[in-house]
């Protein structure tokens, strides 16, 4: 049975695929960073699933594409093998791997072949609590789970980037006297 609602009372119902809202762009290990950073703008999609051939072997974000060195290659994003879930998998057990992985999304797959990604939101859209997805915590701000950084690990105190960008605009500001 597929579900389209996104709001479930009983999140141990509802499959992996039920959790996926969209396909994620797929390129090739050897494009130029400048060259995937444009394809995500032009979809208005975040994730980008680096391939060798057919396989998967590394996920970057635009966030991250942005910031990198538009003229080098995506392969010099690969870290190692790609941690996948099949399509079968329980909401359950999507989140316990992210958990152990200390990762925001997972390829889906069916067999040798990718059908999509499963990100954090994705998981707590479907009703799981974000605690039982990641061991980051949301930023106090603005409540994102996305590129976050902990600034003290005693109260967990967190911001994204994000608005660590927009504290430290608004300090830069104020430091030279509103002028600045």
């Amino acid at each position: 049975m597929h579900r389209t609602n996104s709001t479930v009372s009983h999140p141990e119902q509802v499959g992996l695929l039920d959790s996926i809202k969209e396909v994620i762009p797929v390129m090739s290990s050897y494009y130029s960073v400048a060259k995937a950073t444009k394809h995500l703008q032009d979809l208005e999609q975040h994730y980008l699933v680096i391939n060798e051939g057919e396989t998967p072997i590394a996920i970057a974000c635009s966030c991250e594409l942005a910031l990198a060195d538009q003229h080098s290659k995506l392969v010099s994003y690969t870290n190692g093998p790609v941690i996948v879930i099949s399509y079968a998998a329980s909401l359950d057990e999507t989140a316990a791997s992210m958990l152990k992985h200390s990762i925001g999304c997972l390829p889906v797959m069916c067999g040798e072949q990718m059908i999509g990604l499963v990100t954090r939101s994705h998981l707590t859209n479907a009703g799981l609590l974000y605690e039982s997805i990641s061991d980051v915590p949301e930023c106090l701000a603005c409540k994102s789970d996305k590129h976050v950084q902990v600034l003290d690990v005693n109260t967990r105190v967190a911001f994204c980037r994000e608005c660590m960008d927009h504290m430290n605009e608004y300090i830069r500001h104020a430091e030279c006297g509103g002028d600045g």
